[in-house]
């Protein structure tokens, strides 16, 4: 909607020709001062998605950077960016679409290689994501994410030996980073080297100690080896730093368990139920809790949730 200039009531008297003078300056002035509408222009709609994205408005996100690409389709850092938007929304296909539009236009913009084999990654297509992230390696050797990322990938693929490579080459790159050290130690952990993941942990909060994340796998590490006080300590301050992950409150319910605290557990299942009520884990969990303390049609709800939920390995409640 255009700007509107209200002119003040006048008291017409029969000076019409000054009113008429007067409108006609009024005209004259607001086409040379700017009162018309102000056109945007594509990389100013590209500003504007970058700062709703940066304030968690992905949808508002999304809605700037199609009007950046309908004024300037060839421009490709939108098609990225959009893409991003989508990923935060788990709109996986549609980001992929995005990063796959961004090469097509710029083959050389190492960022949408490098976001698309996130993408794959989040997908289980960790083929794919191997040859997106070694792409963007290739066209920048010197970016840390790229091999952090493609480190993830050769764990999750129990490819050790590699991922430690990537990730010690990252370390090369930026000995400050805590990504690599966290995901170093996510691959020792998956090994049950437990200590080293530990080691890694303890630097990657050192280096970067309000994440979460990092307390919460010192924490699981803790639990692993039994030092269940240790990993209380670790879960709850990795709740202080961020009260809705749900995973966090799952493993510091399997902790009570450990230590005896039925009520604490319960409680802590059904919070981490409310922040995500489609994982079927505290469902089973929180059902064999009932089990023991003989609420059986408690938890035989829970455990026909689970299954609705996807659940396959069930020991049922005699």
């Amino acid at each position: 909607m255009e700007d509107s200039i209200k002119i003040p009531n006048r008291i017409v008297n029969k000076q019409n020709s000054l009113v008429i003078l007067y409108v006609f300056l009024v005209i004259i002035f607001s086409a040379c001062y700017g009162f018309a509408q102000i056109r945007l222009t594509a990389k100013d709609y590209l500003q504007r998605g970058a700062a709703r994205a940066d304030k968690g408005q992905y949808a508002e996100a999304v809605a700037e950077y199609t009007k950046a690409i309908k004024l300037k389709p060839g421009l490709y850092e939108a098609y990225n960016n959009r893409g991003l938007a989508y990923k935060e929304q788990g709109e996986l296909d549609l980001a992929i679409s995005d990063y796959s539009k961004a090469i097509e236009l710029s083959p050389q913009f190492y960022e949408a290689y490098l976001n698309r084999g996130v993408a794959y990654k989040l997908q289980g297509k960790f083929d794919l994501a191997l040859t997106d992230h070694s792409k963007a390696i290739q066209l920048s050797p010197k970016t840390i994410d790229a091999y952090v990322n493609r480190g993830i990938v050769y764990s999750r693929q129990a490819k050790f030996d590699l991922a430690v490579a990537d990730f010690n080459k990252a370390l090369q790159i930026s000995p400050q980073s805590s990504a690599a050290y966290v995901n170093r130690g996510n691959n020792y952990f998956r090994q049950n080297k437990f200590d080293l993941a530990i080691a890694d942990y303890n630097k990657a909060i050192q280096l970067s100690p309000a994440d979460s994340t990092n307390y919460h796998n010192r924490g699981a590490a803790y639990f692993e080896q039994k030092k269940f006080d240790l990993a209380l300590t670790d879960f709850n301050k990795a709740i202080s730093l961020n009260s809705l992950d749900s995973d966090t409150y799952f493993n510091r319910g399997l902790v009570y368990i450990s230590q005896g605290y039925v009520d604490s557990a319960v409680n802590d299942l059904n919070k981490a139920i409310e922040l995500n009520p489609k994982d079927n884990q505290p469902y089973l969990l929180r059902a064999q809790i009932y089990c023991r303390l003989g609420k059986k049609d408690l938890a035989i709800a829970d455990e026909n949730k689970a299954i609705e939920l996807g659940a396959t390995v069930i020991q049922k409640c005699p």
